[in-house]
């Protein structure tokens, strides 16, 4: 079942927002349902691509507009698309050329802060990848995308992210009967701690769930290679622990020497007490 469209992005012009709107329509309407993965077979863009081109975030290419809508709709215009097209990028293009000459005449406007902020690794990796296809379609695959986001992980948060990325919509009774038909056992726990935990998830259970997810071999081992890194990383983060005064560590010593006492060891020790003062009496006065 197709994802549900995110909503266009806020910054975009009314024209962008009515090309947006018309393409996510064409989609809509088309009888197949198709996924941004059926569409990326379709058109030859990869599905990052065909998804910046459908969010209003950035004026998409006329080849990514084209394509999107073509592969949607098999009777569709382009005359008609075109001049729809070049309506949102003219109204992109001036205000972005409004925009660049009042940031020219402010004041200090080379000192303002950078205030656009990354959301994730995948949010960085898949703009990068969009815009390198948009250039030169056919160049950057999703696997691709998906290599380079592992290779960007640094974090349990950034690995999280990237599986949560990967889950899509699927449900977790989804998840479970895909793992399960394949030979793998895969608990809702298990789920839950892969995207929504705070450690890095362990072999096993990350194995089933990339392989209800129907990660290709090759790049499950890439998964698990990140996996294995981050552990790594993590282990050597280590901090001493404090050093604790002598009268605790006594104590403590107490409470585990009292711990591994038992019936037969007391008796023993009884004995050991009681043969000794046999010993020092018959020294001192040569008789039991």
């Amino acid at each position: 079942m197709p994802r549900l469209e995110s909503p266009i992005h806020p910054d975009a012009s009314p024209e962008l927002k009515r090309l947006v709107n018309a393409m996510r329509e064409t989609k809509a309407a088309n009888p197949e349902k198709l996924s941004y993965k059926d569409l990326a077979a379709r058109a030859h863009f990869s599905t990052a691509s065909l998804s910046l081109a459908a969010s209003g975030k950035r004026m998409p290419t006329w080849e990514v507009t084209w394509a999107y809508v073509s592969s949607c709709d098999l009777d569709a215009k382009e005359n008609d698309w075109r001049q729809l097209w070049e309506a949102a990028r003219d109204a992109e293009e001036a205000r972005s050329a409004a925009s660049a000459d009042s940031d020219a005449t402010e004041p200090n406007a080379s000192r303002r802060p950078n205030t656009r902020r990354r959301v994730s690794v995948a949010d960085l990796v898949r703009e990068e990848v969009a815009r390198q296809q948009q250039l030169v379609p056919f160049r950057t695959s999703d696997v691709d995308a998906t290599r380079t986001a592992l290779a960007l992980c640094t974090t349990a948060d950034d690995f999280r992210q990237l599986l949560n990325e990967l889950k899509g919509s699927l449900k977790s009774d989804e998840l479970k009967e895909r793992a399960r038909s394949k030979g793998r056992i895969l608990r809702k726990s298990d789920i839950h701690a892969m995207l929504d935990g705070d450690g890095i998830p362990d072999t096993e259970p990350l194995h089933a769930f990339l392989v209800a997810c129907e990660v290709a071999q090759g790049q499950i081992h890439e998964w698990h290679h990140t996996a294995t890194r981050l552990k790594i990383s993590q282990a050597r983060v280590y901090d001493p622990p404090e050093e604790e005064p002598p009268l605790s560590r006594a104590m403590q010593s107490l409470r585990r020497l009292r711990g591994e006492l038992n019936i037969h060891n007391l008796v023993a020790l009884a004995t050991l007490i009681v043969t000794i003062m046999q010993i020092v009496t018959i020294v001192q006065y040569g008789k039991p």
